[in-house]
């Protein structure tokens, strides 16, 4: 008795293997994960980039606003340009700005917060609007800085200021503020939320993973099972078995792997089973030659009777094992759909009456009686290998009919399939016996052997479309039907 190899189903959980497909879907969702976050943070740097320049020169802006006012106020009360410079100086410490006092009339820095720049021209060509207020924007190129953003707001000249009594035809105004940022430091302030930005991005990684992992399990473990499964039919184990579960792809990969465990074992075992009937079809046709020849050889039939006695059963038994072997090969072909068929418009009701001819001369020495009753059935068909279905179901009902009993033979047409039954009241066929009937060298339940001749009857009636049916009881006795697809009119003829 062969140990079974079956091993247990991976879907209880299977480890994951180095390199194998479930360490590499988890790499790959994680590897895309990380991909679309740094895609989706680069696009929002690069959208967010204008939006935070914009407010940062609005800040500038709106700080530009009181500063202009107040070196209005101070030149209108007769500030020095170096006490308008002082004043200047503690505004940029206090609000973390650089500022610049410049000329109206030739825009040259007077005074730079940080130094280094008085004396240099300026560019303040570009007014915006900051609400209802006019803002000039400009710039300035720095040694060693690069080119630093201007923002600058200038009273109108006819507002009246605060505490400020203008006397009539004052001096305009000469000298006026100006606020400057490098443009690179304008657009990071991203930066103030890129430790929200990383935090959120390790919060969809580990999500992802989970997620990944999930993912990856439910792929691989089904996977997982067909293979250990399909390992256990290459040992030999045919009885596999993978859970179906949903209605995915996956699911039917696992069925069609079921139906395919199915197939393949029960064709091993059609196989054994095949070779033992073989096996055994042959060995007592094979003991009898060679037990006659062995008395051939040995001298024990010595007078030419027994000899050609022997020969007689050796020439038998040699026609009973060619025919064997020949249906065996038969049968094969049309198994394997190498039959070559010549298919034509046959009516098959003469098949019926050519076939029941041949049949009266094989049971004239059994006084059989043959009763045919047909009417004319057009079908496409091979008429030889027809012919052949319906001299093998004469032959069985032959065989099985005791002496002078009647063979009723019937061709007909029912729900457009043309039918020819076969019956005889001499045998009878268990169910449990009646889909095996079919098989090669099937056995009944009184141990009689059925050969190939139904197995072939079979096959041949499949490649027309058709099929055999059978009908069988202990009263009636047995009938074998042959079933074509009918053609719908009669050929027309010349």
């Amino acid at each position: 008795m062969r140990a079974s190899l079956r091993t247990p189903s991976p879907w209880k959980g299977a480890p994951a293997i180095p390199g194998g497909l479930w360490t590499k879907l988890v790499i790959s969702y994680a590897g895309i994960v990380m991909v679309c976050l740094a895609l989706a943070g680069s696009a929002f740097v690069y959208l967010l980039q204008p939006y935070q320049t914009q407010q940062a020169l609005n800040r500038l802006s709106e700080l530009a606003i009181p500063l202009g006012v107040q070196v209005r106020i101070l030149e209108a009360q007769g500030a020095t340009p170096s006490q308008i410079a002082g004043f200047l100086q503690e505004q940029a410490q206090q609000l973390g700005v650089r500022i610049f006092l410049v000329t109206q009339d030739g825009q040259t820095i007077v005074h730079d917060t940080s130094g280094g720049l008085a004396g240099r021209p300026i560019h303040l060509d570009r007014t915006e609007r900051l609400g209802p207020v006019p803002i000039l924007h400009g710039g300035v190129e720095a040694p060693g800085e690069g080119t630093l953003a201007l923002v600058s707001f200038v009273p109108p000249t006819n507002v009246a200021l605060p505490g400020v009594a203008r006397p009539p035809f004052a001096p305009p105004p000469r000298l006026m503020a100006a606020l400057a940022a490098p443009h690179v430091n304008l657009a990071t302030g991203w930066l103030q939320i890129a430790p929200q930005l990383e935090t959120a991005a390790l919060v969809s990684l580990l999500a992802s993973i989970g997620v990944a992992l999930l993912i990856a399990r439910s792929i691989s473990r089904p996977l997982t099972a067909i293979t250990r499964a399909s390992e256990g039919m290459a040992r030999g184990d045919y009885d596999q078995r993978i859970p179906v579960r949903g209605h995915d792809e996956l699911a039917r990969l696992a069925s069609a792997f079921n139906t395919m465990a199915h197939q393949v074992a029960q064709s091993n075992r059609s196989l054994r089973d095949f070779l033992a009937d073989v096996s055994h079809e042959l060995r007592t046709p094979l003991t009898t030659v060679q037990g006659f020849s062995q008395a051939i050889l040995d001298g024990t039939a010595a007078n030419p009777q027994a000899v050609a006695e022997a020969a007689r059963v050796i020439s038998e038994d040699a026609t009973r094992m060619h025919r064997m072997v020949e249906d065996l090969l038969h049968l094969s072909q049309i198994q394997s759909g190498q039959l070559a068929m010549d298919t034509r418009v046959v009516d098959l009701a003469e098949l019926a009456e050519d076939a029941v001819k041949r049949a009266r001369q094989r049971a004239d020495a059994n006084s059989l009686r043959f009763e045919l009753s047909a009417q004319a059935l057009y079908v496409t068909a091979d008429p030889h290998r027809i012919g052949q279905v319906l001299d093998n179901l004469l032959s069985n009902a032959i065989n099985h009919t005791p002496l002078g009993g009647e063979i009723t033979v019937s061709a007909g047409s029912s729900l457009g399939q043309g039918r020819v039954r076969v019956h005889n009241p001499g045998s009878f066929i268990a169910p449990e016996d009646r889909e095996r009937i079919f098989q090669r060298f099937a056995r009944g339940g009184d141990g009689a052997g059925t050969g190939l001749g139904l197995p072939i009857a079979q096959e041949i009636a499949r490649c027309h479309g058709g099929r055999i049916d059978l009908e069988s009881s202990r009263t009636e006795g047995t009938a074998f039907t042959l079933v074509l697809p009918q053609l719908p009119r009669a050929p027309e003829r010349s």
